[in-house]
């Protein structure tokens, strides 16, 4: 007989199987990505449908044979639910955007503490109640997100000492997508660039505001995150995401989604 666990998840997304039934793809402490097997979800009597829906934190009792397969759903208990994240459209792309870098980041039945507890604070950033911009939350969020997953970039050794007063500082740097550098090397742009409506692009590095260089610095050394307005905070997002996409060899689904709703898709 399959073992029985509790464990607390955070719901991604549900795919239907037959007629009643879904796979729920969800993030966890314990084992990191979990396939979850719900059967008779989609009936109109199912107290389920309520309680298993994105974003939602759960308490679920699963069956499991063993770690890393999919499980099955005994029970579940709603812990919190995020609908004001819902009804906000650029909040619920945002939180999308995290949830899902958190859940590529980890892999099936791996501890995944520190991701969890990093996606759950940010998404409880997100809420509208929050003093701190979308932006910038889910901005912040990301950057904890590669750094506990091991992804976050490097600087060139020579950002890592300070800029000559004699010398202008660069409008612009530039993080190196393959290897994960980022440097000021590179063609400067002709006139300033309007960051807020900034479309970023996937070929072999993509530009960042010096803010969201900076901010990405003070991540490195374990530093408190400076605030960014929200042009710098969704420039540097918009990298970071093109960033993770170039390394999981793939897109993000919820990043089409977020820059459509941003205007951001090319």
């Amino acid at each position: 007989m399959s073992p029985i666990l509790k464990e607390e998840i955070i719901v991604l997304e549900g795919f239907q199987t037959g007629n009643t039934s879904e796979v729920i793809h969800a993030l966890s402490p314990g084992f990191g990505r979990l396939s979850i097997y719900v059967r008779g979800i989609n009936r109109k009597s199912s107290p389920l449908r309520g309680i298993l829906q994105p974003l939602s934190q759960v308490e679920v009792t699963l069956n499991m044979k063993q770690e890393g397969d999919m499980a099955t759903l005994r029970d579940a208990a709603l812990l919190k639910e995020r609908g004001r994240l819902i009804v906000d459209l650029e909040r619920f792309s945002l939180a999308l955007l995290i949830l899902e870098a958190g859940w590529l980041s980890t892999h099936p039945g791996q501890e995944s503490r520190g991701i969890y507890h990093t996606v759950l604070e940010g998404l409880d950033a997100l809420d509208p109640s929050s003093p701190i911009s979308a932006p910038m939350a889910a901005c912040r969020t990301f950057l904890f997100i590669l750094a506990e997953s091991g992804y976050i970039p490097n600087l060139d050794e020579e950002l890592t000492t300070p800029w000559p007063s004699d010398k202008p500082r660069p409008t612009c740097f530039w993080l190196q997508l393959e290897s994960g550098s980022i440097h000021h090397r590179g063609p400067q742009p002709r006139e300033p660039i309007d960051w807020e409506h900034f479309h970023g692009n996937m070929r072999d590095s993509v530009p960042l505001p010096p803010e969201g260089v900076r901010s990405i610095w003070e991540c490195l050394r374990g530093r408190p995150i400076p605030s960014l307005d929200s042009g710098h905070a969704l420039a540097t997002l918009d990298g970071l995401v093109r960033y993770l996409e170039f390394h999981q060899e793939g897109r993000l689904r919820s990043a089409d989604f977020w820059r459509k709703i941003q205007g951001r898709e090319k």
